[in-house]
């Protein structure tokens, strides 16, 4: 679901808000501009250790994970666009940036989810149903399996890259905005709801449901080798309750807003939603750091590459 997509269709509605001038001006450029720079950060050290150290690109985990932080690292590449268009009003990236801030913006939230959510059954394979690692979690199924997952997020965010576009309003103010059909609208609203919210995570709590019964059943004979399994399937619920408090409030704004079309929105409303659009940045960002909490070779190879930097950066920072 595309940020930039704003809650009225009329600027006029939003030109003239209720609310201070310091929130767009102030408030939410600073907390974004946070946002961005730890978000980039943190999702550029992860890609650049699993993409430095070969041997993290042989874990399945690590491989979905390498997935994710790729989706969260192209929405912060576009997230100075959404950022300055909810805060100003107004567009001036040109037509080709406002459909692919839109394209890729949906694309993030369904690719981290869907990821979220093959991890989740990976886990369950693993450890309920015991599938053999040789054969079903081979590597080249996990990386056959982001593909799909990019693809098939291509697929569902097409109308924001076809009705993408830039529109002149009031006052020569440049809109990016989606003048789709209302039955479009309204119809990728409710797949995005269904498939990119709802039942990807119904999947993850079923999943988990069994994991936790499976677990507790098997709790006599539990080994080292199944409290580590158990780290990482925390690591996936934990990435995964992030991600749906993160967006729940989205939705639910959204949802409000789309059952009174015609009504002006309040300054509640439109605290709201400017709030819950906030939640959603910092999503991306304390990814990162749920990794290192429960990836112990994650935690361990970005220590060495952090060192690794030191001590290339220590000579010529004495030199000078």
């Amino acid at each position: 679901m595309s940020h930039v997509m704003n809650f009225t269709e009329g600027l006029g509605k939003i030109q003239y808000s209720n609310l201070p001038l310091w929130v767009f001006d102030i408030a939410i450029p600073m907390f974004a501009a946070v946002v961005f720079l730890v978000g980039v950060i943190g999702n550029g050290v992860v890609i650049l250790t699993m993409l430095r150290y070969k041997k993290m690109r042989k874990s399945v985990t690590n491989i979905y994970i390498l997935n994710l932080a790729l989706a969260d690292f192209f929405f912060f590449l576009v997230l100075p666009f959404v950022v300055y268009f909810n805060s100003s009003f107004d567009w001036i990236f040109g037509e080709v940036m406002c459909k692919l801030t839109m394209g890729l913006d949906g694309m993030n939230m369904f690719t981290g989810i869907f990821t979220l959510t093959s991890m989740a059954v990976d886990r369950y394979r693993t450890i309920v149903r015991l599938v053999d690692t040789r054969s079903y979690r081979r590597i080249s199924i996990a990386k056959f399996t982001c593909i799909g997952l990019w693809v098939v997020s291509l697929l569902i965010t097409l109308p924001l890259w076809f009705y993408a576009e830039v529109e002149p309003r009031r006052d020569n103010i440049l809109v990016c905005t989606i003048p789709c059909p209302v039955a479009v609208k309204y119809g990728f609203m409710i797949t995005a709801f269904i498939l990119g919210f709802v039942a990807p995570l119904v999947i993850v709590c079923v999943c988990y449901t069994w994991i936790v019964t499976f677990l507790r059943n098997r709790k006599q004979s539990l080994t080292i080798t199944a409290i580590k399994i158990g780290r990482i399937s925390t690591l996936v619920f934990v990435t995964t309750g992030v991600f749906a408090c993160s967006w729940l409030p989205f939705w639910i704004v959204r949802i409000a807003l789309l059952a009174t079309p015609n009504e002006e929105p309040t300054k509640s409303m439109e605290t709201a939603y400017y709030s819950s659009l906030c939640l959603t940045f910092a999503n991306g960002c304390l990814d990162p750091f749920i990794y290192a909490c429960f990836k112990e070779d994650i935690y361990q190879k970005i220590r060495k590459l952090c060192s690794c930097f030191k001590r290339v950066t220590k000579p010529v920072e004495s030199h000078l």
